[in-house]
């Protein structure tokens, strides 16, 4: 059987070796911890471009899910504010071609 706990840890000074080890095994865990954290770091964008972006089939069944016929009519439709700006844009333009039309009149005009 183990012995057990102490419920308080022994206060004892650490010699200065014992001292000089800890503070060399704090280094060593962050240095540890820093390369750990790189390998991560560099695995990601690795592991995104595996399952992503080199996966064999990925453009052709993205051209196949965009041209699904129940999808197309849906993709090409009009939304209702390109509508509205596209008649407001219609409305200028006849505006504008009008006050052409005046001011081509105006400068053709002699006044005396």
């Amino acid at each position: 059987m183990l012995p057990e706990v102490p419920e308080k840890p022994l206060a004892r000074q650490l010699t200065r070796n014992e001292q000089k080890d800890c503070l060399i095994i704090e280094r060593l865990i962050r240095k540890y911890f820093m390369i750990v954290r790189k390998n991560v770091q560099d695995s990601v964008p690795k592991a995104i471009m595996h399952f992503l972006v080199n996966y064999d089939n990925l453009q052709s069944e993205l051209v196949r899910q965009l041209y699904k016929p129940d999808l197309l009519e849906d993709l090409l439709a009009e939304t209702v504010d390109m509508a509205q700006r596209r008649k407001d844009t219609l409305e200028t333009m006849k505006a504008l071609n009008e006050a052409s039309l005046i001011i081509s009149e105006v400068r053709e005009t002699q006044l005396w």
